[in-house]
């Protein structure tokens, strides 16, 4: 019903607010005509996914399944056509071109990764169309006139036209992103700007945040140091300070009673305090220099540490001392700043220091590795070590004292010492590690230890080296589901508000008031949550960026508080002021993290901060490369955990609540089968089809099957011939390896098409993310002989005897070579360089990308087909020995 009224009807929109601002250029009552096509293609794909919920028979549901497939499928395919002319006109409009080749595969992706945004969501953004921009291959150009500050550079004013192009689709950009635009072309946008952000701002502002952090942790550890000696009732503090200012009443030195002067004081030590640059007034003193700082008439007795010392606490006693201790802690700061500047700066652009600081520091860490780690465990594996642990006598004590120690000092002392700087008491050690030794030695606690260790084990293998960036990625993906479920509400009402041509003159006016109103509160809630709630709750973005601002904000909190308060209390009471006021300064310093992840997006728009590689590509809304796709971890692996969940299935009875979560799962494989196919035919077969030498060959994505850690893709080329072409991606002991086990129609391709092809599945594998591929495997290292890949590298049985086998250690840096090389010579397997073994320790330029695909008559030459059809690429990426030219 709702496609029907969404065809039939005209959606219109009262804009009181645009045509107030447009100065009238914009009509008041204006029809959303791109909207149609949109809302249509939209409520069917929500149709659709709704199947797996309804009760029907199985033939039933099998034609009401393919009738709205279909249905949703053509309503896409009408809404595409709809508005890909809109949206690229005007991407070329605003000089958005592309210049190369591969620059127009990227423009043509661009355009339908715009075009899946609009069809999951129904509207566009700018955010969305920046972060595509900054993602793919094609990037804006630099500033050039000083007008287009004013005027905007290319994606502002894309920002401005496709609001006009597409009204209804396409929503502007809030004003700070705007701004932030602005501001960021200036900076990553020309020269100069570049170079201030590259030479100063980068590294100085880094060393800042690194200072500041370092600062923030020993300050956070000596505060607990002190609370644990506050803690001890033995030694207690003087506060010799408050005694000073306090006692001198009658005693001290005019200058210290001067209002003005304690004014002062109070004001440089309170400032100085929340940046750090006072020293912690803790000091031991003699007895007898305490006498002497000790005011005339103070009590004569101080509670001591020992005969003759005395912990006292010693604050600045005057203006000077205090601007003494500033200038000092902040002399000390600013060196480290300049040092770790320049070290970051080195680090970045000079690419021999670069690599020898790594080197050393992996030399330093291979060390300390050895010293700690290697060295003890080889140690614990001797034989005469090993006898002596299994000794009854051993084990016993082991698991009754050692274990329950270990775990009740860790409990007791360190955890809470960590949390509330302060361990707990001995009794409770001794307590703890007691019932915990009668818990572990218990039947049901062996048991338990042992599905523990295993779980640990287990667990740890299949995190270990990827679970930071699983945690990292986990943590973003949930934060920017919020971000879109907030972005859904708004837009749905915002919808809500839109009237149509069978609707009453009232509710024009009713909802054309609503909507001036709800644009204002719908502009607060985006501040509130871009800006400072997201940010500041956001871990990744929090720390250390936020925490920082914090610690630098806590100067100003009195300022801006009173501020806040004088400004909202004649508005909202004084408790509702105080509680907003509270609000806000707790919040205000997630702008800086707002601002740090944005720039960090905006500086990748620009063509001269491409990076120099090809590097792997996002397959689909899942935000997931083809190595995280299949590869399990805490926040990766769809296909793996996908298919587990359909195994669990498997095993429950059979219910309508078990029917639907099976259908379910298999819409969701299907969905990623379809982004799948849609990033070989944007990323692959649109290469291959700007070559004349493929013109009319009908080059297409066949059938894509996916499995728990694998998935093959079969191209098809009917022109050549009926067998398909298939690329296989497997998952193996955490390495993602890539081949082509049937040539297919390969076998009668030309000479030409060949190469170009080798060429261009070289540079898919790139922005795949591959770790390895077959063929470059066998040709130049392993042979012919039967081997297996493994977590630490290969195990081959050289001539197929399966009694000898060699073993390759890829964690070692430096050339490949198998072990024994006795057995590897003389079965013809030699020591190799590491980028002719594995695909992914070498690279592809970027410049070198564009050259290949460059027809030579665009530079000048007198031939038509690019580079790439006639040279071969350096990794064999297919086996050509057997391949028949046509």
């Amino acid at each position: 019903q709702k496609v029907c009224l969404d065809h039939e009807r005209v959606t219109y929109k009262v804009d009181l607010v645009k045509w107030i601002v447009s100065r009238g250029k914009r009509p008041l009552r204006r029809p959303l005509t791109s909207l149609r096509e949109v809302t249509m293609a939209k409520h069917l794909a929500s149709a659709a996914s709704r199947l797996v919920y309804v009760r029907l028979s199985g033939i039933e549901r099998e034609r009401l399944t393919q009738l709205l497939h279909d249905a949703a499928r053509l309503a896409e395919e009408q809404m595409r056509a709809r508005m890909r002319p809109a949206l690229s006109q005007t991407l070329l409009d605003v000089e958005l071109k592309p210049k190369s080749v591969p620059e127009q595969v990227a423009f043509d992706k661009l355009i339908e990764d715009s075009l899946d945004c609009i069809a999951s969501r129904g509207y566009l953004t700018m955010g969305y169309l920046r972060d595509s921009i900054s993602k793919n291959d094609l990037k804006l150009p630099d500033l050039k006139e000083l007008k287009e500050l004013y005027l905007g550079d290319h994606l502002l004013r894309a920002d401005d036209r496709l609001d006009v192009a597409m009204d209804g689709v396409y929503r502007r950009g809030e004003f700070y992103l705007r701004w932030l635009q602005i501001t960021s072309s200036v900076f990553f946008g020309t020269r100069f700007g570049r170079f201030t952000t590259q030479f100063l701002i980068i590294p100085f502002g880094g060393a800042v945040v690194i200072v500041e952090v370092f600062t923030h942790l020993v300050d956070l550890f000596k505060d607990r140091g002190e609370k644990d000696a506050d803690s001890d009732p033995e030694f207690q503090d003087v506060d010799v300070a408050s005694n000073l200012i306090a006692e001198s009443g009658a005693t001290a030195a005019p200058e210290l009673h001067n209002q003005a002067g304690a004014a002062n004081l109070a004001d440089a030590t309170s400032v100085a305090a929340s940046q750090n640059l006072i020293e912690r007034p803790r000091t031991t003193v003699d007895e007898t220099a305490a006498e002497e700082l000790r005011p005339e008439g103070s009590p004569h007795e101080v509670p001591s540490r020992e005969e003759g010392r005395t912990v006292i606490s010693v604050a600045p006693r005057n203006a000077d001392e205090a601007v003494d201790q500033i200038v000092t802690r902040s002399a000390e700061m600013l060196s480290w700043v300049i040092i770790i500047g320049f070290l970051l700066m080195f680090l970045i652009h000079v690419v021999q220091f670069r690599r020898w600081f790594f080197r050393t520091v992996s030399s330093i860490w291979r060390l300390t590795r050895k010293v700690l780690i290697d060295l003890p465990l080889k140690i614990i594996r001797l034989p005469v070590v090993q006898v002596l642990l299994r000794n009854r006598t051993v084990v016993r004590i082991r698991r009754l004292v050692l274990m329950p120690g270990a775990v009740s000092l860790v409990s007791t002392r360190t955890v809470p010492w960590l949390l509330i700087g302060q361990s707990l008491s001995w009794w409770w050690t001794f307590s703890i590690g007691v019932l915990f030794s009668m818990a572990i030695n218990s039947r049901l606690g062996q048991d338990a230890q042992e599905l523990t260790a295993e779980w640990v084990g287990n667990a740890w293998y299949k995190l270990r080296a990827r679970v930071v960036m699983a945690v990292f990625d986990w943590i973003i993906d949930t934060f920017r589901l919020i971000l879109n479920f907030v972005e859904r509400f708004l837009y749905a009402v915002d919808e809500w508000l839109r009237f149509h041509s069978d609707e009453s003159w009232l509710s024009i006016v009713a909802k054309a008031f609503l909507g001036v109103l709800w644009s204002f509160v719908a502009f607060i809630i985006r501040i509130y949550i871009n800006l400072l709630i997201e940010p500041t709750l956001h871990p990744v973005k929090h720390f250390p960026v936020v925490t920082v601002a914090h610690k630098m904000f806590l100067p100003m909190i009195k300022v801006v508080g009173e501020f806040m308060l004088v400004l909202f209390t004649p508005y909202l009471g004084i408790w509702m002021a105080g509680l907003l006021t509270g609000f806000n300064i707790f919040f205000l310093p997630g702008i800086f993290g707002f601002l740090v992840w944005e720039l960090k997006e905006n500086w990748r728009l620009y063509e001269a901060n491409r990076k120099n590689a090809l590097s792997p590509v996002a397959v689909g809304s899942h935000g997931e490369t083809v190595a995280r796709l299949l590869r399990p971890g805490f926040h990766s692996g769809t296909l793996p955990k996908l298919f587990r969940r359909l195994r669990r299935l498997e095993h429950q009875e059979a219910s309508f609540r078990r029917f639907s979560s099976r259908r379910a799962g298999r819409d969701q494989l299907e969905h990623v089968e379809k982004s799948i196919r849609s990033f070989v035919e944007r990323e692959f077969i649109s290469l291959l089809r700007t070559c004349l030498v493929w013109k009319d060959c009908d080059l297409q994505c066949g059938h894509i099957h996916a499995a728990s850690n694998s998935f093959y893709v079969e191209l098809e080329c009917r022109r050549l011939g009926s067998g398909a072409v298939r690329l296989l991606f497997q998952e193996q002991s955490g390495w993602v390896v890539a081949s082509v086990p049937d040539p297919g129609w390969l076998r009668f391709a030309s000479s030409d098409q060949l190469k170009s092809f080798q060429n261009a599945l070289q540079g898919f594998y790139r922005k795949s993310g591959i770790d390895m591929v077959r063929e470059q495997l066998e040709t130049n290292f392993i042979q012919t002989h039967p081997y297996d890949i493994n977590s630490e590298g290969f195990a081959i049985w050289p001539n197929g005897n399966f009694d000898k086998e060699l073993i390759v250690d890829l964690s070692r840096k430096g050339a490949v070579r198998p072990t024994p090389i006795s057995a590897a010579t003389s079965a013809g397997i030699f020591p190799t360089d590491r980028d002719a073994v594995l695909f992914n320790e070498s690279n592809t330029q970027w410049t070198h990308w564009e050259y290949l695909w460059t027809p030579a008559d665009a530079a000048g030459g007198t031939r038509s087909l690019p580079p790439a059809c006639s040279q071969t690429p350096v990794q064999p990426v297919l086996k050509t020995d057997a391949l028949k030219f046509g």
